[in-house]
């Protein structure tokens, strides 16, 4: 009787554990803006800048930065200033080989009833 005991109660423990788990549901980080992307890459030493925001049907208007930096000295910022509900930048820089370099992209996306702060931030090293 113990052994059919100790395997029934095996049993549902292992049971137990092994019960699927259910996702969550994930809140966007933004109610405005439905993407925020930032990125380096490089090409020899020439450094390409790409980002963007796209925001949803309601957003009325854009602002912010987009600043690039070696350490802390600030090398190339961009001014976001929109009144779409997106923003794009693709540009290109000289960079030099083995420093790391940094993106920090600030806004405000402001829809009809709100404003969302965004940000991101994007590093890589120039090879």
């Amino acid at each position: 009787m113990k052994k059919v005991l100790i395997s029934c109660m095996c049993l549902l423990l292992c049971a137990t554990l092994c019960m699927p788990t259910f996702a969550q549901t994930i809140s966007p980080r933004w109610e405005g803006a439905n993407s925020v992307h930032c990125s380096l890459s490089f090409s020899g030493t020439t450094g390409v800048v790409a980002a963007s925001i796209t925001g949803g049907i309601n957003v009325t208007s854009m602002q912010g930065t987009l600043k690039l930096y070696w350490g802390i000295l600030k090398i190339k910022e961009w001014t976001i200033n929109e009144s779409d509900n997106t923003w794009n930048v693709l540009e290109t820089f000289d960079a030099v080989s083995g420093r790391n370099y940094k993106l920090k992209l600030s806004a405000k996306v402001y829809t009809s009833d709100a404003v969302d702060d965004i940000s991101d931030e994007y590093s890589a090293e120039c090879p």
